[in-house]
């Protein structure tokens, strides 16, 4: 069994601790594709990018481990530890999972990572994930959904968007609105190129802070309650012509392109693909503001909330520093760090 998915090993990422959560994707896997993913993992393993942890830390002392142990055991006898046992005894999932009883979608998946050669910059093109993402995925013919939490497309990504826009594909995005993203500067390499991906007929939806309404979504998780609890989108996915899925760690950004070494699952499931359509048209329309471009080439923002909308004229949620912070960094140079 294999779980892939962009997910950090962290309270955040588990619901646990303290706000702000992070909505995430995974996907559980059977099958060969696990034996992909084990050789995988030993490919990194021995590979040149990897170095014994004792190469850079020192050896631990007798009074390190017995303050880790004590860590761990007033972790373990805390209330909300107690707390998080009870959620995870009343989960649905985790009952089905126990009693072997979950239902599995029996399609066709295929694991791509970059080469880890890739962190020393020795990597050749065809060795890298996007590349061969592209080459196996090819050019939607009807519509792509796209959720990514640090959405830098670049230049070329804007065209590469609007060439296929143009060809009539449907193409919406979801990544994180200013007030729930972790990463403002990244924020700023997406905020540049809004325009021109509205100018281009993309629709363009910014997650909102605070989530609310029923816990059950399909495939997500993440706090929900009075919306007043923070979460930033940290899931990365999107679904080509309701018949493929990607999922993974790959981040729409040049990071994930040319730095970062990454990997994930092209999955032939028209079932999963359709889920994540639907999601977008059901759930995220009240979950995220919707970006628009007026006639005076001014941005608003889309805020609907039971079955009422509210235009807003500044990205909500925000201060004018911060507003003015991103509009600062959106200046500079840095789109290739991001």
């Amino acid at each position: 069994v294999t779980v892939i998915g962009g997910r950090n090993v962290g309270d955040e990422y588990f619901d646990a601790g303290q706000a702000p959560w992070f909505v995430d994707l995974d996907v559980l896997a059977i099958g060969p594709v696990v034996s992909d993913v084990s050789r995988d993992f030993d490919r990194y393993w021995a590979s040149a990018s990897s170095i014994p942890a004792a190469r850079v830390l020192p050896r631990a002392t007798a009074a390190a481990i017995a303050g880790v142990a004590a860590d761990a055991a007033r972790a373990e006898h805390h209330p909300d530890a107690a707390a998080y046992r009870d959620a995870l005894a009343r989960s649905s999932f985790v009952r089905d999972l126990l009693a072997h009883r979950l239902p599995f979608d029996w399609a066709g998946t295929r694991m791509l990572s970059d080469d880890p050669a890739k962190g020393l910059g020795r990597a050749p093109e065809d060795a890298l994930l996007w590349h061969r993402l592209k080459e196996i995925l090819g050019a939607p013919m009807r519509e792509l959904r796209l959720v990514s939490p640090y959405f830098v497309p670049g230049s070329a990504g804007v065209e590469a968007l609007a060439v296929i826009a143009r060809q009539g594909v449907k193409v919406a995005v979801l990544t994180n609105a200013l007030e729930a993203t972790d990463v403002a500067v990244v924020h700023a390499g997406y905020a540049k190129r809004r325009k021109a991906l509205l100018a281009a007929g993309i629709t363009l939806f910014e997650l909102k802070r605070g989530l609310s309404g029923s816990k059950k979504r399909v495939g997500w998780t993440g706090r929900s309650g009075s919306g007043s609890s923070g979460s930033s989108l940290h899931a990365k996915t999107f679904a080509v012509d309701r018949s493929r899925v990607f999922v993974g760690s790959f981040n729409f950004d040049p990071r994930s392109a040319r730095l970062n070494t990454e990997m994930g699952f092209v999955i032939d499931s028209a079932a999963l693909a359709d889920a994540l359509a639907r999601w977008f048209a059901d759930e995220v329309p009240a979950r995220a503001y919707q970006v628009g471009l007026g006639d005076t080439s001014q941005l608003h923002w889309i805020d609907r909330h039971d079955g009422v909308e509210v235009v807003q004229e500044d990205e909500p949620g925000t201060s004018v520093w911060r507003r003015f912070a991103v509009a600062v960094l959106s200046l500079l140079p840095i789109e290739w760090l991001l």
